[in-house]
C-alpha cells in the first residue's frame, strides 16, 4: 500500500487576527462567524512572567513548589512572554520534577525542559 501525505500551509489563528478584516483573504465567513470577541494579548514582559507563573502555582493551590530566581530568565528566554509557553515550559517542568521527586526547580532543570521543547 502507497500512502500519499498533503500538507497544505495553514494560517495561523495569530496570522488570521492579524489580518485585515475587508480583504478578501480574511473575509471567510465561517472564521468570523466563530469570533465573538476580538482582543490582541501583547506578550508579557520578562518581570511579568514571574507574577503570572506564581499566580498560576497560587491558583492551582500548591505552596510547596520552589522556583529559583534565576529560572524566571530561561522561561522567558524560552516563551519570549507568550503566555501559552509559558504554560509549556512550566508543564514539563513539573513533570521533570515529579520523575525527579523534586519541589526545587532550578535554571538548569529548566534549561533541560527548553532544549527538549526546541
Amino acid at each position: 500500500t502507497l500512502f500519499f501525505f498533503f500538507f497544505f500551509k495553514q494560517k495561523t489563528a495569530y496570522e488570521i487576527y492579524q489580518c485585515d478584516w475587508s480583504s478578501d483573504v480574511c473575509s471567510s465567513d465561517l472564521i468570523r462567524q466563530r469570533i465573538f470577541v476580538k482582543h490582541d494579548i501583547f506578550p508579557l514582559k520578562e518581570e511579568e512572567v514571574k507574577e503570572y507563573v506564581e499566580y498560576r502555582l497560587q491558583q492551582a493551590g500548591t505552596t510547596e513548589i520552589n522556583i529559583l530566581p534565576e529560572s524566571y530568565k530561561v522561561i522567558y528566554e524560552f516563551s519570549k512572554g507568550i503566555p501559552r509557553l509559558v504554560n509549556m515550559i512550566c508543564d514539563r517542568a513539573l513533570l521533570l520534577g515529579f520523575v525527579k521527586e523534586s519541589k526545587v526547580f532550578d535554571r538548569e532543570m529548566f534549561k533541560a525542559c527548553m532544549e527538549e521543547l526546541l
